[in-house]
């Protein structure tokens, strides 16, 4: 988990001098992850790896 906050910690650095203003969520839970990854706005997220294994394109 602290590896996944570390990455999006850094990509936020990366957008330096730019703020970046829409969602960054560290970790979606599996249980919603279909909704949240389909959802039509740009967001910064996160997953465990056994959490992504079970999506589907």
């Amino acid at each position: 988990m602290s590896v996944i906050s570390s990455c999006l910690e850094a990509l936020q650095h990366v957008l330096y001098p730019f703020v970046w203003q829409q969602p960054l969520i560290s970790a979606i839970p599996e249980q919603i992850a279909g909704d949240v990854l389909s959802a039509p706005l740009p967001m910064l997220a996160g997953m465990l790896e056994h959490s992504a294994l079970g999506l589907q394109d």
